[in-house]
């Protein structure tokens, strides 16, 4: 497959990112994976709700490390460019987290041009 590093410039940046972000937070995005699949599999409502909870304080942990890692590399660029980047960090960062961030829309508020 023939990819034009002129459409989305920001994809090899934004993959090496989430893959060291990956590396740096894996204890955190693991606690959070596990966490729902604790509330999946829960066997009561209350041990259930204790589940999901742990798990919605681990994603907004994750969503604002996404978030930090974003806007402080965004904030060097020029506008129009951070735009683009911060779209292509948008795109893959749902695709990689979609799991673990329950609602999606978080992210995208990362984008100011939607």
């Amino acid at each position: 497959m023939i990819s034009w590093p002129w459409k989305r410039p920001y994809r090899d940046v934004v993959r090496r990112q989430l893959t060291l972000f990956a590396d740096d937070n894996a204890m955190l995005i693991g606690r959070a994976r596990q966490a729902l699949d604790e509330y999946h599999g829960a066997s009561d409502a209350e041990l259930a709700q204790a589940s999901y909870a742990d798990h919605d304080d681990y994603s907004e942990d994750v969503e604002l490390a996404l978030r930090l890692m974003c806007d402080s590399y965004a904030a060097r660029l020029e506008p129009a460019t951070a735009r683009r980047y911060v779209r292509e960090f948008s795109r893959q960062a749902r695709r990689s987290y979609r799991d673990v961030i329950p609602d999606l829309n978080m992210l995208r508020t990362l984008d100011t041009d939607d």
